[in-house]
């Protein structure tokens, strides 16, 4: 049993995430001496590496469709999921530490105003989703429960992306700043273009038709997912960016 453990890189993947997180949180207080404070940069920490292990979860399928196989390409594949069990970790230690660091538990909840407390339903939402898979991502659930049953649980996966994304745009700490900004509108332009091949790939391969615009379907579905990207980017207000405009807005009155 310990060799065939040993062997496996999602084992590897796994205690990676688990060091990490141990590493980070005896970083974070070494750093910061007060405990809200604490509390409030290890929940930011944990929630950037849930969505870090998340978009590496959803990148390897279109990159190896876009690459081909190659001889590396299984060892990735297979990996896959130790990441996915990663962001789901990460982001249950976010979750707990937002949940019970930060805002001092479930009662205070309800008390929060009302953007604040969709941002949070959307992350609990994806939180439940992340579970979910994590639950099912062992080969005997997958054995139980069939290979096409669980492909088509686990596609969930862009749900939860989505509801992700709403979950720091509706918060929007960091998110609206100019770098940070850039940054996530890249990775998830780069993940478009993927998705958008992949897709476009899929499309030709079952309409039996060759014909010359199916070359075309990359760019079409491309442009499509970045105007929705750019669309839901301008017009999801967050809780920090409305509660700032309204304290400018003060200032000049």
């Amino acid at each position: 049993m310990l060799v065939p453990l040993l062997s496996n890189v999602r084992f590897y993947v796994l205690c990676s995430s688990i060091l990490i997180s141990i590493v980070i949180a005896g970083w974070t207080r070494q750093q910061i001496v007060s405990d809200q404070l604490f509390y409030i940069r290890l929940e930011q920490l944990f929630g950037f590496l849930a969505l870090f292990y998340w978009y590496i979860a959803l990148l390897i399928s279109p990159l190896l469709g876009v690459i081909g196989r190659r001889r590396y390409t299984p060892h990735i594949n297979f990996s896959r999921r130790g990441i996915g069990v990663s962001a789901a970790y990460f982001a249950l230690l976010h979750g707990l530490i937002a949940l019970y660091g930060q805002l001092g538990g479930i009662g205070d909840i309800l008390l929060l105003p009302d953007r604040f407390l969709f941002a949070i339903a959307y992350g609990v939402i994806a939180l439940a989703i992340l579970l979910t898979m994590t639950a099912t991502s062992f080969d005997i659930v997958i054995h139980r429960i069939g290979f096409h049953r669980w492909k088509i649980l686990h596609r969930l996966s862009y749900p939860a992306g989505l509801l992700i994304l709403l979950h720091i745009w509706f918060i929007g700490t960091h998110s609206k700043m100019p770098l940070i900004y850039g940054v996530n509108f890249a990775a998830l332009a780069l993940l478009a273009a993927l998705e958008s091949i992949r897709l476009s790939k899929f499309i030709a391969k079952h309409s039996g038709d060759s014909l010359s615009y199916i070359k075309q379907l990359p760019f079409l579905i491309f442009g499509l997912m970045i105007i929705t990207l750019v669309w839901l980017t301008l017009t999801t207000q967050s809780y920090h960016g409305k509660h700032r405009d309204s304290h400018e807005a003060g200032e000049r009155l």
